[in-house]
């Protein structure tokens, strides 16, 4: 029997409706004097736009926030019953995964997006405005910094080329969703489903499937209030067109993903600490590019293999799987002998040329606003940035030179890292390694961002040092496991189960 919510609340929160409020009153008040004055000739048409601008910037807030309290209203009261119904499966606390159906979020993106770029650029306008007809040549030579006020109209063009470009893709590829068989996610077992997807102009190069864990973190508050979302763990695969299905409306694209035992469950009780899952699917195909993002649950049921140790944050995703044994194809490591008859293996400078070109740019361009700063600024700006200058300068050096050498010899192990492989040694006994596990040192984006991993060696004492990074392909980072493994004398999982 489904809970009962006591006192359920009012459709419209009354709460929403009084914040709402003065947003509405200024907004009909600007709209009101920009149709008045211009019937009247007394407000030049320019003028009018833009008070007219601020009042729908106004009023469209005072709408959006009424909107979103109402639906918020009606989630808690659909997440109170189905917690009740359901109290020990909380992948059924929510509505489209109680159906078996994960809904992409471009649906909310594409209305997101649209209102952040009519809202932008309705505040945008009035701020053109009475800055430009307002300075003349003199000031602009006397203060270049005015000229920095063309980023927002900038920023509000960009949105709406995002926006209409997201419309596009919605349009073209239909009402997608992720059908599960079932939910949820099986942590030690897998997760397994269809997407489902209209592909008008086919897909002749397949679909590339990603399965992310992600913590996403909300710091600060109000204006201040800042989102990152960390990869804690990813596995992807290739889904070739021969493997696309027919489905009712347009096309199914099988997914089917193994989930480690040790990976960290939906976790939502901190929303600003949450582990969420995020299938991704995207496609390359004539015009605009497919692209869909699932939020899927992944949950430890009865059917989760049993734990020798407990999993949280600290010790998640520790377990590296065998193999493969095979060297991926364009591998840039190099794996020879050393000089006594051990391993050694080198990873090169510049392994990542694109992540190096991207950083160089970027750093580029901070130091440019640095250089200004530096010409037209108070100091305190000028060391500020400079501070921040500084570190882009050494990652760059780091991406671009950064290097270092593996060697297995003797029963030792020594790792030589820094620029050029010339920073300092660190030596320990293999018989003191204990593990050599591949966890994400960096990454290039937020949640549809690129890892990169290290390769990083456990010693007995608990102490860990890093023996290579900066690893984009996983598959090369678990060979790279699988070789050291062999030349350290460490038994595999498989080995350990068999002795078992």
């Amino acid at each position: 029997m489904s809970a009962s919510v006591p006192n359920p609340p009012r459709s419209v929160p009354v709460g929403a409706v009084l914040v709402a409020l003065p947003f509405a009153l200024v907004g009909l008040f600007a709209a009101f004097l920009a149709v008045y004055n211009l019937n009247n000739g007394t407000l030049p048409w320019p003028l009018a736009a833009v008070v007219g601008s601020a009042a729908f910037v106004f009023i469209g807030a005072a709408v959006g926030m009424v909107l979103a309290g109402t639906q918020g209203r009606r989630r808690q009261r659909i997440i109170a019953d189905l917690q009740g119904t359901f109290p020990d499966s909380p992948w059924m606390w929510r509505e489209d995964w109680a159906q078996s159906r994960c809904y992409s979020r471009l649906k909310t993106s594409v209305v997101a997006t649209w209102i952040a770029a009519l809202l932008w650029n309705g505040l945008c306008i009035p701020l053109v405005y009475f800055t430009f007809i307002k300075i003349s040549a003199e000031m602009l030579h006397k203060n270049p910094l005015i000229l920095m006020a063309f980023i927002f109209p900038l920023t509000g063009i960009g949105l709406l080329i995002w926006a209409v470009r997201i419309t596009l893709r919605r349009i073209e590829f239909g009402k997608t969703c992720f059908l599960m068989s079932p939910p949820p996610g099986v942590i030690g077992g897998r997760l397994r489903g269809n997407i489902q997807a209209r592909f008008p102009h086919g897909a002749a190069k397949g679909v590339q499937l990603k399965l992310t864990c992600v913590n996403r973190v909300v710091s600060g508050s109000g204006k201040n209030q800042s989102v990152w979302e960390n990869i804690r763990w990813r596995e992807q695969q290739a889904i070739t067109p021969e493997r696309l299905m027919p489905g009712p409306d347009g096309a199914l694209i099988p997914v089917d993903f193994h989930i480690p035992n040790d990976a960290l469950a939906c976790d939502n009780t901190n929303p600003n600490d949450a582990i969420l899952w995020l299938l991704e699917a995207d496609a390359d195909v004539p015009g605009v590019n497919y692209l869909d993002i699932f939020e899927v649950p992944v949950f430890r049921t009865k059917d989760s293999p049993a734990l020798t140790a407990p999993v949280d944050r600290s010790n998640a995703f520790a377990d590296v799987p065998d193999g493969p044994v095979e060297r991926p194809a364009g591998s840039k490591i190099m794996v020879q002998p050393s000089p006594a008859g051990g391993v050694m293996f080198k990873f090169p400078a510049l392994r990542n040329l694109g992540a190096a070109l991207g950083t160089t740019a970027f750093f580029l361009v901070w130091t440019a606003i640095v250089w200004f700063l530096w010409m037209h600024a108070p100091i305190f700006f000028t060391f500020f940035f400079g501070l921040f200058d500084l570190v882009f300068f050494l990652i760059v050096l780091s991406l671009w030179m950064g290097s270092s050498v593996v060697t297995f010899e003797a029963g030792t192990v020594t790792v030589r890292g820094g620029l050029l492989s010339l920073g300092p040694r660190h030596v320990a006994p293999c018989s003191e390694i204990t593990e050599i596990d591949i966890p994400i040192g960096m990454q290039m984006g937020n949640a549809q961002g690129t890892p990169y991993y290290n390769i990083q060696l456990v010693c007995r004492d608990g102490h860990k040092f890093i023996a290579g990074q900066g690893l984009r392909d996983k598959q090369e980072a678990e060979w790279l496991v699988a070789e050291m493994k062999k030349a350290a004398g460490l038994p595999t999982h498989a080995a350990a189960a068999s002795a078992t």
